[in-house]
């Protein structure tokens, strides 16, 4: 028997690169996240016409629909504007885009995904 204490919340990452996306996805399972997947933000915005999870994790640099994209319509969408965004990239350019609230530098720690999941996940 584990120490672990189960979550039930739901994230969504939203993440082109295949590899990247079943590391996040098979690591937050074992802590007990339920995490839905996207390969970018058009993709992103069909799954949250269904659901709404505790957290978006967001790759901004997609085919389709980047993450800059994805959060402009995000915004258009008053009854998602509640869902914390944790932005996820190679690449940080100063300022988080309006409306995310954190970042994580990729590649990022398996524990640093998580202290970003625990502390922002609502």
């Amino acid at each position: 028997m584990t120490d672990r204490v189960v979550a039930t919340k739901t994230i969504l990452l939203v993440e082109d690169q295949r590899d990247i996306r079943e590391a996040m996805r098979e690591l937050l399972e074992l802590e007990g996240y339920r995490v839905l997947e996207a390969v970018h933000g058009r993709d992103a915005l069909t799954a949250l016409n269904w659901e709404r999870p505790a957290l978006i994790l967001l790759d901004m640099m997609m085919p389709v629909m980047d993450g800059a994209r994805f959060l402009e319509e995000l915004f258009k969408r008053p009854e998602l504007n509640e869902i914390p965004v944790v932005v996820v990239s190679a690449f940080h350019e100063g300022a988080l885009p309006r409306r995310a609230i954190g970042f994580l530098q990729k590649p990022c720690s398996a524990v640093g995904l998580l202290e970003a999941v625990t502390r922002w996940a609502r």
